[in-house]
């Protein structure tokens, strides 16, 4: 019963020593350059904490593929079958404009995917969003791993080139707003009909 129980702990404490941490940052948030919502820093201020929310998901393999498919509105399909799973939310630094980082738990030789989502409310009211995924793998010894520019480079990789604009997220009607509307077509259709 002595040997399981010093096997279990000896077991434990080699696991102990491969487990690692899986640091994602942001990078330097821009804001959109234009009216298009072009990525760049030309023109694009750097956002502070207040303005930015950064979403991070930890993903399956299968998720990821899906994710780098390249296939249209991969990213919306995403976030949209997700939006109630649990995110892990990035606050912010302050004056830089980069987010907090946050971390994951991985072993080693272990590959970790995230898929990333910023929110951003402009001083017009108007919402945008940046999508980006990363991914890395610890090394053999169990050593932290680090992925940043999430913000600006898909996969963190400056190699990658830059993500593409930021998007306007679609406009959603408020319930008061619909409800109103449909009250005058139905005032409208009455008053035809006495007529």
């Amino acid at each position: 019963m002595k040997k399981l129980i010093m096997m279990a702990a000896v077991a434990i404490v080699a696991l102990a020593g491969n487990a690692a941490t899986v640091t994602w940052g942001s990078g330097t948030v821009f804001g959109p350059a234009d009216a298009n919502g072009t990525m760049g820093t030309g023109g694009a201020a750097r956002l502070l904490n207040a303005d930015v929310t950064m979403y991070i998901y930890t993903v399956s393999s299968a998720d990821y593929a899906k994710l780098t498919s390249g296939t249209a509105n991969a990213y919306d399909t995403y976030y949209k079958a997700n939006a109630t799973a649990a995110a892990t939310t990035a606050g912010g630094t302050g004056s830089n404009g980069q987010l907090t980082s946050v971390t994951t738990t991985a072993t080693a030789s272990e590959t970790v995917y995230a898929a990333v989502l910023i929110t951003y409310k402009d001083g017009t009211g108007k919402t945008w969003y940046l999508n980006n995924y990363a991914t890395t793998t610890i090394n053999d010894l169990g050593a932290d791993a680090s992925v940043g520019n999430l913000a600006r480079y898909k996969g963190g990789n400056t190699a990658n080139g830059a993500v593409g604009n930021w998007q306007a997220a679609a406009a959603v009607p408020e319930p008061t707003s619909g409800l109103l509307l449909l009250l005058g077509v139905a005032g409208l259709a009455l008053r035809r009909r006495r007529a």
